[in-house]
């Protein structure tokens, strides 16, 4: 649970909001109880929310990632309530996403970036092959 200390010494907080069932830390030691019990020491208040559903199947993070690196975009979409969108960042003169994002398997997908007309997008290897005359350093990219 040192890393929850250390988000809150940085970044101090009054409330924690976790779905339900979550768990913090190595080996998952922080759960609701070790989480409200360290709350009331360092001066923050632990809501836990119950599990969403979409009609056929509970939501959580990492189902929608398995769907996300399977491919299937639209399985994820269903879960997430919108469509898939990641942010990619021009260094050097090439598209790039943080390591952190979940990406589509490598392929060739049709995106929006931003409110622009439709355009193709490849992957490969982490890598994004995207042609856009945009002249920003960050675009959000929309999977349709």
């Amino acid at each position: 649970m040192a890393f929850l200390q250390r988000v809150w010494e940085a970044y101090p907080f009054d409330h924690l909001v976790l779905g339900e069932g979550a768990a913090l830390g190595h080996k998952r030691e922080g759960n609701s109880v070790r989480v409200k019990k360290l709350g009331e020491e360092m001066g923050f208040e632990a809501h836990y929310l119950s599990k969403l559903g979409n009609g056929s199947e509970e939501i959580s993070s990492g189902r929608i990632r398995a769907y996300l690196l399977a491919g299937d975009l639209k399985k994820a979409q269903a879960l997430l309530g919108r469509p898939f969108q990641i942010i990619a960042e021009k260094i050097e003169g090439e598209w790039q996403v943080p390591f952190c994002q979940c990406l589509p398997p490598n392929g060739t997908y049709q995106v929006k970036i931003g409110e622009a007309s439709a355009c193709a997008l490849t992957i490969q290897n982490r890598g994004l092959s995207l042609s856009t005359e945009s002249d920003d350093l960050k675009i959000l990219i929309t999977f349709e």
